[in-house]
C-alpha cells in the first residue's frame, strides 16, 4: 500500500540487528521443519513428497534430454529445486523419510505384481484354453462314437 514505509536496511554493523536476523533465518527454518514433519507424519503426505522428488528428477537419468539443451536445462532446475526441498526433508525427519522411501518401494512392488497378474490374465483369455487348461474337463463324445446324444430337433412355431 502506498502508506506502508520501506523497510529499514540492514546495519550490518548493529550486533542487535545482526541477531535478530539471524534469530529470524532459525526460526522460520524450524517452522519449516515443523511443517514438513506434520505433512511426513501421514501415509498419503510421504507418498506426496516421493512424487514431489520424483518429479524433480531427483535419483533419475530422465532430466538429460539428448538433443535439446533447454529441455535438459529446466529439468536440472527442477532437480536443484528437489535437492533443495530434499535437504530440508532430511533436516526435518531422516526416520520419516526412509519410512517414505520404504513406503514407495512397497507401493512399486504391489503395483508391479497386479500388472503382472493382468498381463497373464489378459493374455490367457486372448490365446484361449490350452490342452493343459482342459485336463479333468468332460467334454461329451464326437459323433459316431456310443454314448453320444444328437441335438435335440428345432421346435415347430404354433
Amino acid at each position: 500500500m502506498a502508506d506502508d514505509l520501506p523497510p529499514e536496511p540492514f546495519d550490518a554493523a548493529d550486533s542487535i540487528a545482526e541477531n535478530n536476523a539471524r534469530r529470524d533465518v532459525e526460526r522460520l527454518a524450524r517452522e519449516d521443519a515443523d511443517v514438513l514433519r506434520a505433512i511426513m507424519h501421514t501415509k498419503k503426505g510421504r507418498a506426496w513428497i516421493i512424487r514431489q522428488l520424483d518429479r524433480c528428477h531427483i535419483n533419475s537419468p530422465a532430466k538429460f534430454v539428448a538433443g535439446s539443451p533447454d529441455a535438459t536445462a529446466h529439468n536440472l532446475g527442477l532437480e536443484a529445486y528437489g535437492a533443495m526441498l530434499l535437504t530440508d526433508v532430511m533436516k526435518a525427519s531422516v526416520d520419516l523419510y526412509m519410512t517414505a522411501i520404504k513406503e514407495a518401494q512397497a507401493e512399486a512392488e504391489r503395483a508391479n505384481a497386479v500388472r503382472r497378474e493382468a498381463r497373464v490374465k489378459r493374455e490367457a483369455t486372448e490365446r484361449g484354453p490350452d490342452a493343459e487348461d482342459m485336463v479333468g474337463v468332460k467334454l461329451p463324445p464326437p459323433k459316431g462314437f456310443p454314448g453320444h446324444v444328437p441335438p435335440a430337433p428345432p421346435r415347430k412355431k404354433r
